[in-house]
């Protein structure tokens, strides 16, 4: 049931991108998670399963130049870097945007500034610029402490 939905979704949208533009994504994922939170199974207590993850990352399916993938990795490396760097995330977003909304302003803000400083030369690995912050992210994110 849930593929059936991601499938769905990707066979109707109407707009062939949305760009970097954070309001379009997050139509977009609401779009989406709308579709599967109606046929996902509820957790055993009842209640609804987060799709977070899951959502961001069909959408990434259908726009992988645009959009940012949201899991643990990437939400846990973002609160580092946004409170060592002290950015703020407004808090404009209603309880309905969910985590989701919030994930995507503190990474625009991060993306932001390290877009200019992207070296040409990593793109030849990565297909596409924003995957390098990404990347970046989940590496960063991860709970485990080496120097590998």
């Amino acid at each position: 049931m849930i593929a059936e939905q991601i499938i769905a979704y990707a066979d109707s949208r109407e707009r062939p991108s949305p760009d970097m533009n954070q309001e379009l994504i997050l139509k977009e994922f609401k779009e989406l998670a709308s579709r599967i939170q109606n046929v996902v199974p509820k957790n055993k207590s009842g209640k609804p399963r987060k799709v977070t993850s899951l959502v961001s990352k069909a959408i990434w399916c259908c726009y992988p130049a645009c959009i940012p993938i949201y899991d643990n990795y990437a939400v846990h490396a973002l609160q580092i870097i946004c409170r060592i760097s002290n950015i703020k995330i407004s808090g404009k977003h209603n309880d309905t945007d969910g985590e989701y909304a919030h994930f995507l302003e503190a990474w625009f803000r991060v993306y932001k500034e390290i877009e200019p400083v992207i070296d040409p030369e990593i793109l030849k690995t990565y297909p596409y610029k924003i995957r390098v912050l990404d990347s970046l992210l989940w590496y960063i994110g991860q709970p485990k402490f080496d120097f590998i």
